[in-house]
């Protein structure tokens, strides 16, 4: 019986599908008379649900976290890329792969194995490969969305652009005659926002402090989804608690630097941006209750915090001022102009012998140096430096200099991501026809290494949850309570 019907479903099969399907169903009928149907079709089963789960469809977001979270644990135990025996990458593997970031491009939300995928290809590369990685990938986007062909490597790739509020008040950069003229007629307002951007080449380096973020996020801070959704969601948060732990302090109290965490992203930046120009400019390296580290090793991790830093700083406050849909949705590019403008009025209502060199470090240490009740940063209409100038001076006085640098560079490297994982691919894709952003980088490096981007935040928002610090604390009034009434 069944071996008839497997036989009479070969038979017209084979109508249709030729000779081979043919053969292969008629091997299916010899090993069919011996065996039950319902074996055959668990099979059968079996093999359709290995073939969804190659696409991606049979994982669940708890699966995918712990499936990425062993892998990353894996590569982190094995060290060397060579000492690895499960995988051997290959180069053209991953240029080839590359054509589904197309689909990230549309806003398109892809399955969790490409995810998986990716994420295991990027952690047995290198530095080097994954940034030429990314190039290729963005080359590829760039080829298929404005030219159909193969063009030629996009420049802009390597470079981050640089604005900077103290330079922009300071004018420390004049245009020429021609310039001067056309600040007359209707152009004035592109020429004061697009003159005084410069371009660093730093791309590579900050790539790998996003790099760096992420696998840190993956061996010591993911473990479950909602730790998961938590990790994408810091912007600074970590860095301090790190140093918390260091310090035996917590940093994120509402008296020390936690009253920042809460304003709007866009005056986060702002704040941030400013404050970090003020402790560049600092005059001296020591505090009043710490001390600097005085090696050579510890000067040049210092030096490369404060580059990093800076850098970082000077990217996100241009994207506020210059492309603020890219910064995150509903940003307010006149928070820049306001605060330009509160360091201009502060300025013009000193004295003479009191008033600023007309330099951007000389604007800073003139900030720097003001009193917390000075009645010229009070009058600033909401003010934004005085919020600045209280975030520096805490900075100032409560680390040293090593410890001031890895915690502003951390926030910067949080910030830059969670920024990055909220533009839409939409927006990417429109910067390509203009001039790369590096944001663009990160967004992908930020998505190859396993974290959400916009799609997969809105397709995957999960239980509101709280965070177990405010649980602790929640349950600890009911037990003093209990205690109080047995006593």
């Amino acid at each position: 019986m069944t071996s008839t019907y497997l036989l009479s479903m070969a038979r017209r099969d084979s109508s249709s599908a030729g000779n081979n399907r043919w053969s292969r169903l008629g091997r299916v009928c010899i090993v069919a008379c011996t065996t039950d149907c319902r074996d055959i079709q668990d099979q059968l089963m079996e093999n359709r649900r290995r073939r969804v789960g190659e696409k991606g469809i049979n994982y669940s977001l708890k699966e995918y976290v712990i499936e990425a979270a062993k892998h990353v644990h894996h590569h982190h135990h094995q060290g060397e890329r060579k000492e690895n025996e499960d995988y051997t990458p290959q180069p053209q593997e991953g240029a080839g792969k590359l054509k589904d970031l197309y689909r990230l491009f549309l806003d398109v939300s892809a399955p969790y194995s490409v995810r998986l995928h990716y994420l295991r290809s990027s952690l047995h590369m290198d530095d080097e490969d994954q940034h030429n990685m990314l190039r290729s990938g963005i080359n590829l986007q760039f080829s298929a969305i404005y030219t159909k062909l193969m063009s030629q490597p996009l420049l802009w790739q390597d470079m981050v652009s640089q604005h900077n509020i103290m330079s922009f008040c300071a004018r420390d950069k004049k245009p020429p005659t021609l310039m001067k003229l056309a600040t007359f007629s209707c152009l004035g307002d592109f020429i004061n926002k697009h003159w005084y951007v410069r371009h660093q080449c730093e791309a590579r380096q900050i790539s790998v402090l996003v790099r760096r973020h992420a696998e840190d996020g993956w061996n010591k801070y993911i473990h479950d989804p909602a730790t998961y959704r938590r990790f994408n969601n810091l912007r600074g948060e970590h860095a301090l608690k790190k140093m918390s732990k260091h310090l035996a302090t917590d940093l994120l109290e509402e008296d020390k630097l936690g009253w920042t965490f809460n304003r709007p992203f866009d005056e986060y930046v702002l704040l941030w941006h400013i404050a970090t120009d003020l402790c560049l400019h600092h005059t001296s390296s020591s505090t009043n209750n710490t001390t600097t580290a005085s090696s050579s090793q510890s000067q040049d991790t210092i030096k490369s915090r404060r580059s990093s830093s800076e850098i970082i700083s000077n990217y996100m406050i241009y994207l506020l001022f210059i492309c603020p849909e890219m910064l995150i949705p509903g940003t307010r590019y006149d928070l820049f102009t306001l605060a330009c403008h509160e360091i201009e009025c502060m300025i013009n209502e000193s004295p003479l012998s009191s008033s600023p060199d007309k330099t951007r470090s000389g604007i800073a240490q003139w900030i720097l140096g003001m009193d917390q009740d000075d009645q010229r940063m009070n009058k600033a209409p909401r003010n934004k430096i005085f919020d600045a100038h209280k975030l520096a001076r805490l900075l100032v006085h409560s680390l040293n200099e090593e410890q001031r640098w890895e915690v502003i560079q951390g926030v910067w490297v949080e910030m830059l991501c969670y920024s990055a994982s909220r533009c839409r691919g939409y927006l990417h894709a429109k910067s390509l026809g203009v001039a790369p952003e590096f944001h663009t980088n990160v967004w992908l490096l930020w998505w190859c290494m396993g974290m959400q981007t916009l799609p997969d935040m809105m397709h995957n928002l999960g239980p509101p949850e709280d965070p177990p610090q405010e649980q602790t604390a929640a349950e600890e009034p009911p037990q003093e309570q209990t205690a109080a009434d047995s006593v």
